[in-house]
């Protein structure tokens, strides 16, 4: 009996042991699960934070890649926009050129469409020129003759003695005669004077329409210019116009390409 009791109070104690190391290791166990559960909550969090990480490390590299872009396209456009703006100076320098020389064409044209058709052919005016000078040869002709004969008259006069017959000759007579000759003296002289102001005015006349033809010719040329510098300067507008636009593309593209950098930059 003492030993059964020996033996049952040495189990009893060795139960209680065990229930004690028993209690302790459920403790230890608990804490192990409550350790756990952080840990797991920690690793989750962790995880989640590379997740973001990530998330963000690939928002900024797509971001970085738009910077960069627009970076690169911004200045691809300043570039093109001071070529055209040069190419749009060009033009406007040589529209104006062109309108200058349009302008000095069509005063020009003005010019010669005012003058007036002298209404007669170059061959008549030839004509009358050439009956003019045949009758002023004519009276030429007719006044050396007169100057000779009043020479002879006033050599008459003087000796009082026909030089043919060597008669005495009458002074009235001569007289008489040297007054006709120095009165057809004068006529002849005057309408030599009438003929070569006549001449003068037929050959005004005769440049005149040599002036009219060469201006008709000379106009034909003018307006076919004319025509050409208008068409050459349409051309250039529209070339300038085409230009404008393209510039006005090009300053919204660097307008759109700077607002992208600056909201990147804020971004960042």
């Amino acid at each position: 009996i003492q030993t059964l009791s020996s033996s049952s109070e040495g189990l009893r104690e060795r139960n209680r042991d065990l229930e004690m190391r028993y209690r302790k290791s459920m403790d230890e166990l608990q804490k192990c699960r409550e350790m756990r559960k952080e840990l797991q909550e920690e690793l989750d969090s962790l995880r989640k934070d590379i997740k973001e990480n990530e998330s963000k490390r690939e928002s900024f590299r797509e971001g970085y890649e738009r910077f960069r872009d627009a970076s690169t396209q911004l200045k691809n456009f300043k570039t093109q926009l001071k070529t055209f703006l040069d190419i749009g100076d060009n033009l406007k320098g040589e529209i104006n050129r062109l309108a200058g020389e349009i302008n000095d064409l069509k005063l020009e044209i003005e010019g010669l469409e005012s003058l007036e058709d002298p209404g007669y052919s170059e061959d008549e005016v030839k004509t009358w020129i050439e009956k003019l000078e045949g009758e002023k040869s004519k009276c030429q002709q007719e006044l050396g003759a007169i100057a000779g004969k009043i020479d002879d008259y006033r050599s008459i006069r003087e000796e009082s003695v026909c030089p043919t017959c060597d008669q005495e000759v009458d002074p009235d007579y001569i007289n008489d005669k040297l007054r006709d000759g120095l009165e057809r003296k004068r006529f002849v002289e005057s309408r030599i004077e009438e003929l070569n102001a006549k001449i003068q005015d037929k050959n005004k006349l005769l440049d005149r329409i040599r002036e009219y033809g060469r201006s008709r010719e000379e106009l034909g040329k003018l307006r076919e210019s004319l025509k050409k510098k208008v068409a050459e300067c349409g051309e250039k507008q529209k070339n300038l116009e085409d230009n404008e636009k393209r510039i006005r593309d090009i300053e919204s593209d660097i307008d759109r390409n700077e607002r992208i950098i600056s909201d990147l930059r804020d971004m960042e």
